[in-house]
C-alpha cells in the first residue's frame, strides 16, 4: 500500500508541476502552485483510498467465494483458480473467520485509527498462520 501511495503522490504530483508551468506561461499569478496544494493532496490521498478499498474488496471477495466452494454451493464460478485451491486448503468456518477479519479491518479504516496498525492486527487474523 505504501508502493502504492507513492506512486498516485508522484504521477500527481508531476501532473501538478506540469500544469503549473502551463498557469505560469498563460496567467498572472504567482501563487497558482501555492493554492492548489490542498487539491492535490486531497486528490493523492483520494486515489489511494479508492486503491485501498479494491484491495481489501478483491480480499473479501476471494475468502467469500472460498467459503462458498468450499461450502458445497452450485455454481460458484471463482474469479481467480487460485480461490478453489483455497478453498480445498481450509475448513468453511476458517474461511469464514478469515473473512470476518478482513471486514473488520474494512470498518476500522473508516474510522479515524492509525492505519498501520489496523492493517497488521487484521491482516494477520485474515492471512496469518491459521
Amino acid at each position: 500500500m505504501t508502493e502504492a501511495k507513492a506512486a498516485i503522490t508522484k504521477n500527481l504530483n508531476q501532473a501538478l508541476k506540469d500544469e503549473a508551468k502551463e498557469a505560469a506561461q498563460g496567467t498572472d499569478t504567482s501563487d497558482w502552485e501555492s493554492r492548489n496544494k490542498d487539491a492535490n493532496t486531497a486528490q493523492i490521498e483520494t486515489e489511494y483510498l479508492e486503491q485501498r478499498n479494491q484491495a481489501l474488496e478483491l480480499l473479501i471477495s476471494w475468502f467469500g467465494q472460498a467459503a462458498l466452494i468450499a461450502s458445497g454451493a452450485p455454481e460458484v464460478t471463482p474469479i481467480h483458480p487460485e480461490v478453489r485451491t483455497l478453498s480445498a486448503q481450509m475448513p468453511v468456518n476458517e474461511l469464514l473467520k478469515r473473512m470476518e477479519a478482513l471486514n473488520r479491518l474494512r470498518d476500522d479504516l473508516n474510522f479515524n485509527i492509525h492505519e498501520a496498525l489496523a492493517l497488521d492486527v487484521h491482516l494477520l487474523a485474515a492471512v496469518g498462520s491459521s
